[in-house]
């Protein structure tokens, strides 16, 4: 019994460490966000201060549309899907995470990214329903999953969306997330540069 409490504290202090690396003071603000520009500018960032067992690589098309979005939250959301991914690659002597980048024509353009990972991708113990705060892909009280919750709700809230796909050999399961791109009546929307 004092196991169990004692490994609910720890859950009770790793959802306030998570919640505080999401924390973010400023105001929410969509802007039409270019695409390109902004995740070459992540993906950089990503390999200048990665670990040196794993490296991080953007494959997209050359010519990406502004999508509708919040820089500092979209980069949030891309943390805690890549900060996965790195779990999931684990102890391993070397490894990649690759965000692949694609955009759906049709009624809503919209621009996904999958978050992939040389270490298998997700390993869900309750795969049905990944997205809910508490649901995570390690063992019991070793973590306390928030970061894909986060995520979707970050996605949600930009008119886009999150769900697991399956990519790669054997059925490998990753997160893709999923934004509008800019329409003919959203071009007024302001246009930033990438921070």
């Amino acid at each position: 019994m004092i196991n169990d409490a004692l490994a609910s504290l720890n859950d009770a202090e790793q959802l306030s460490a998570n919640l505080a690396a999401l924390a973010n003071h400023e105001n929410f603000a969509i802007r039409a966000l270019p695409a390109g520009e902004f995740l070459g500018t992540y993906v950089q960032r990503l390999q200048d201060r990665g670990e040196a067992r794993w490296t991080v690589r953007l494959d997209s098309p050359d010519h990406l549309p502004a999508v509708v979005a919040d820089a500092r939250y979209l980069e949030l959301a891309l943390n805690a899907v890549v900060k996965n991914a790195s779990e999931a690659i684990g102890d391993a002597v070397v490894g990649e995470i690759v965000l692949r980048v694609r955009v759906e024509r049709g009624v809503q353009q919209m621009l996904h990214i999958v978050i992939a990972d040389s270490g298998g991708g997700l390993k869900l113990r309750a795969p049905a329903r990944p997205f809910e705060i508490g649901v995570s892909s390690k063992s019991r009280h070793s973590h306390v999953g928030i970061g894909l919750w986060f995520a979707r709700q970050v996605m949600r809230a930009f008119g886009g969306g999150a769900q697991i796909v399956e990519a790669g050999l054997a059925g490998r399961s990753f997160v893709q997330l999923s934004l509008p791109c800019v329409t003919g009546e959203q071009q007024s929307l302001p246009i930033i540069a990438s921070q």
